[in-house]
């Protein structure tokens, strides 16, 4: 069994473990290599050394946000996160002490985070002040949807709000697999270029492609579901464009209906049972207008 007097011996100023796993030997010698207090939440993560420093890659395996302090086995290096979905980099706010340094880490449902330790310090700590995010505009409806054709839906609808395709009474748009596109102008007021524009979709079911005045600003398939439009927005009238892709889950349910007279895709066997629960699909928001201090 590890850590018995057999598998644990004394070498010059450290210890040899014969046996278990690293994580088994930080535990031994009461120097996890990464670790948070909150113990109900979980949060896994691997490490890579560096030639210039240390790597950990953090992931919240929760379906809900996660706020922690995450301790990790390094001292004398100031932390950044780095972001695997959108590549932002920023400095982390952290505290060192006893050979390890603590960094606060707010992490999405089901998101990740890079904490890399690379840039070499004196300080102790450092202390950064997170910009307050308000609500500027709340996108309502209408919206305007053209959904890909070919697929059962009509080509184009209005909707005077925001809701999952698989709750529409329109056959079409309920067992609708594909791209559906959202389009609606908007109007901002004039714009203080000292305040970061985010656009916020809310909830989207699967990922999105966004366009903002003609100016494309990616694809997001993760919560948050943010872009920062701070570039591409005007003041005045602002044309916004959200394709929404889903699985094609709906469209085999609709296709296995007793009264479906068209089947649009083909399977080899039948995947799903009529009756099985549909997945909810398309943009649900709310779609929200967010604005934030630059730091300038």
């Amino acid at each position: 069994m590890f850590g018995t007097s057999n598998d644990e011996h004394d070498y010059g100023q450290g210890k040899v473990f014969a046996s278990g796993s690293l994580a088994e030997a930080f535990a031994a010698l009461r120097l996890p290599d990464f670790a948070y207090p909150e113990a109900d939440d979980e949060v896994l993560y691997s490490y890579r050394r560096l030639d210039d420093g240390d790597l950990y890659f953090v992931d919240n395996r929760q379906q809900r946000a996660q706020e922690i302090a995450a301790t990790f086995r390094v001292a004398g290096y100031a932390p950044k996160i780095w972001g695997p979905v959108s590549g932002e980099t920023k400095p982390a706010t952290f505290r060192t002490e006893d050979g390890r340094t603590t960094v606060p880490l707010a992490l999405a449902p089901n998101g990740t985070a890079f904490v890399v330790f690379r840039k070499k310090t004196q300080a102790s700590s450092r202390a950064l002040h997170s910009s307050a995010v308000t609500t500027l505009q709340i996108l309502k409806g209408p919206w305007t949807v053209a959904f890909q054709p070919h697929r059962g839906a009509p080509t184009r609808m209005t909707v005077r709000k925001l809701q999952s395709w698989s709750d529409s009474t329109v056959d079409g748009v309920k067992y609708f697999s594909g791209t559906g596109t959202y389009t609606k102008a908007f109007e901002l007021p004039a714009l203080n270029r000292k305040r970061h524009l985010i656009l916020d979709l809310g909830q989207v079911w699967e990922l999105a492609r966004v366009t903002l005045n003609g100016k494309p600003l990616g694809i997001v398939w993760t919560e948050p579901f943010r872009f920062d439009i701070s570039k591409a927005a005007r003041t005045g009238r602002n044309l916004l464009k959200i394709e929404v892709t889903n699985l094609w889950v709906n469209r085999l349910i609709g296709d296995a209906q007793a009264g479906a007279r068209v089947k649009y895709i083909f399977t080899t066997i039948p995947t799903y049972l009529p009756d099985v629960s549909l997945r909810e699909s398309g943009l649900l928001g709310p779609v929200q207008i967010l604005q934030a201090a630059t730091g300038d």
